[in-house]
């Protein structure tokens, strides 16, 4: 037998529907070896008001992030409209340090995710822009 490879699949699927039209489906899907056998990160986080760097636990190059906003999910089946506004306002940022500074450069609304693969030796960094949010970390090791 040969030798196992570990890989990192991905299948998207995205939906676009204009008014009165029909949906356009966008699919993509790829797969790629990984160059490690390293055990992949996965936390629940908070996103804070105030930037913090992204914590990548014992990662050390990541080939592959993803970010899940949790927030807007309610107990009660219908939550009040200032309880709506109250979630849809914990929208988190990444951001890169720009000037010694973090800038955002990616936002994350409730209940949507962002994927990516960061560059060698990428500072990340995340807030949330009203409050505290709750996200779902997930880093595959390079």
């Amino acid at each position: 037998m040969g030798a196992s490879l570990n890989q990192l699949t991905v299948v998207e699927l995205i939906y676009h529907r204009r008014q009165d039209d029909q949906p356009i489906q966008f699919e993509s899907r790829f797969s790629r070896n990984l160059n490690t056998d390293e055990q992949a990160y996965d936390r629940r986080c908070k996103a804070r008001s105030e930037w913090q760097l992204l914590d990548l636990g014992w990662i050390e190059q990541a080939g592959h992030i993803s970010i899940e906003n949790c927030e807007g999910h309610f107990n009660q089946v219908q939550p009040t409209d200032d309880e709506r506004k109250e979630a849809e306002s914990r929208v988190i940022e990444l951001g890169w340090l720009i000037d010694g500074e973090p800038q955002p450069k990616i936002i994350i609304p409730v209940h949507e995710s962002c994927r990516f693969t960061p560059t060698s030796g990428s500072q990340i960094y995340v807030r949330c822009q009203s409050g505290i949010a709750n996200y779902n970390l997930r880093v595959i090791p390079n």
